[in-house]
């Protein structure tokens, strides 16, 4: 008896979706056939590829899978909250902060914000996106299409010295724009950004993450700088 596809599809009952390392196996029971199961491999071209490590034959390895810095967005004025809240679940988090000079009614008072309103960082495997994007606070994780994307480790990397180093340093317009620069001395050593303003003595550099388009700038000597 031949087998067409509308039959089946209309007469299954049960569908039961089981995953593991390297195979996708497709349960369902059809009437008069009975019990059907398909068994095939997960390959590269069906999954991305996360700094996950691959097997000779394509085959995706999770156990080799490196963390990767991701952007979660939150809800307005929830980033504390919401690192706090990872943070209490294990998960690595990066909130960069500044300082600013709130004014109340009679007297000034210095306090932290974020640097990137509503952003927050975290450095987690591939499995564990889906137990970041339930947690309080989140509204979603930053990607592309709708798939969460990494951020590469050299800029998260360049804003985590930035904020430790006791420089002055502002939010500033996302740029695409710039002579690239490597900063050569001091505690930005190594970082590298694009100098969007010269002055005779310091230069203003500009950091950026692209995924989530925000950009904080800082004076550095000119001493300091070597263009690339």
């Amino acid at each position: 008896m031949k087998l067409t596809f509308l039959p089946i599809l209309l007469s299954i009952l049960v569908t039961f979706l089981h995953c593991t390392t390297n195979t996708l196996s497709v349960t369902f029971y059809v009437p008069e056939y009975g019990v059907l199961t398909l068994i095939t491999k997960l390959y590269y071209n069906v999954l991305p590829k996360v700094g996950g490590g691959l097997e000779d034959d394509g085959v995706i390895d999770l156990s080799k899978e490196n963390p990767n810095w991701y952007a979660v967005y939150t809800k307005s004025r929830h980033e504390k909250l919401t690192s706090k809240f990872l943070v209490s679940r294990g998960v690595v988090t990066f909130l960069p902060l500044r300082s600013v000079l709130s004014r109340w009614k009679d007297r000034k008072k210095l306090i932290t914000v974020p640097l990137f309103p509503s952003y927050v960082f975290v450095n987690i495997l591939q499995k564990d996106i889906h137990n970041v994007i339930y947690s309080k606070g989140v509204l979603r994780m930053v990607g592309i299409n709708g798939v969460p994307y990494p951020i590469p480790n050299e800029q998260i990397e360049s804003v985590e010295k930035l904020v430790k180093s006791d420089l002055k340093y502002d939010p500033y317009p996302y740029v695409n724009i710039g002579a690239e620069a490597e900063i050569k001395n001091g505690p930005l050593a190594g970082v590298v950004g694009k100098i969007i303003e010269k002055r005779p003595s310091k230069h203003i550099v500009v950091l950026s993450v692209d995924l989530i388009k925000r950009s904080v700038s800082v004076e550095v000597h000119v001493h300091d700088i070597e263009l690339l």
